[in-house]
């Protein structure tokens, strides 16, 4: 009975684990700001044909630096060969877009947006 009881925990266990390593898609966004001054704004990700957005706004984007950000979709709405947009929108209504893909299910997409 104890015997049973240690299948079906190892069981739940292995299915949870494989369920939480496939559930989310990652884009990484680097912001490098090359222009003349600092610059605050928002980053947003935007997933093409589907209402799966995030965006983070009031954005400190430093003179000379480079700020990474993290957006993470479940990884349904995202599969592989799924485009996405990321945009840095600054200043007086200014938008820099980043197009890019689901290349793989086992790695995050890395997407640079430079400032100028």
């Amino acid at each position: 009975m104890i015997l049973g009881l240690f299948s079906v925990t190892e069981i739940d266990f292995i299915d949870h684990v494989k369920a939480q390593s496939s559930q989310v898609f990652r884009i990484n966004v680097e912001v490098t700001n090359n222009g003349n001054t600092d610059e605050y704004g928002t980053v947003y990700v935007n997933i093409i044909d589907s209402p799966a957005v995030d965006g983070l706004g009031a954005q400190h984007f430093p003179l000379g630096e480079t700020i990474s950000f993290e957006f993470v979709f479940d990884s349904k709405e995202v599969p592989i060969g799924k485009g996405f947009v990321a945009e840095v929108v600054y200043g007086d209504d200014i938008h820099k877009r980043v197009y890019g893909m689901n290349t793989s299910n086992n790695y995050s997409e890395n997407i640079a947006i430079i400032i100028t």
